[in-house]
């Protein structure tokens, strides 16, 4: 028998109000993933328990769920629930980025579905995911200072919001 609890960890905003709450996999015991080392497998989890089970309005209330996706997901966006207006759809860092993967993220933006890119590390093949994210989540703990100051004259251009 499988045991995983969902993680919600608080998103805070510069005045320390709560904006939301990334949704994670969490094994019943942190010495063991029960098996589960499918990062597909650990968001179907996500997903099915945040809407099925526990539903979204308990584990989020009126806050947006951030929600990390695999490749697969993205590129399946029917696997992805229709409560856009409360999602928050992930890119990790080391997703590939090619042509598929753009074109899926612009389906997904069409249909309305709000774009973060998670733990953001600037490349050049990033670049059309910026274009199309609305936040990018930035780990001030893996930058110094001066490549901090980099990203941010990068990103103001974009009508995007920063969360550290």
């Amino acid at each position: 028998m499988l045991h995983y609890f969902i993680g919600r960890q608080a998103i805070y905003d510069h005045n320390l109000n709560v904006i939301g709450y990334e949704l994670l996999y969490r094994s019943h015991n942190a010495a063991f993933n029960d098996g589960i080392d499918d990062e597909d497998y650990a968001t179907s989890l996500v997903l099915l328990n945040s809407f099925m089970e526990a539903g979204l309005e308990e584990l989020v209330g009126p806050h947006k769920a951030f929600i990390n996706l695999t490749r697969k997901f993205i590129l399946n966006g029917d696997l992805i629930p229709p409560a856009k207006h409360q999602l928050v759809l992930e890119i990790l860092e080391d997703i590939e980025v090619d042509g598929e993967l753009i074109q899926a993220v612009k389906t997904l933006k069409t249909k309305g579905y709000t774009i973060a890119l998670d733990d953001f590390i600037y490349h050049d093949t990033i670049q059309p995911l910026v274009e199309l994210a609305d936040i990018i989540k930035i780990d001030l703990r893996a930058l110094d200072e001066a490549t901090l100051r980099d990203y941010v004259q990068r990103l103001k251009p974009y009508p995007l919001k920063l969360l550290a």
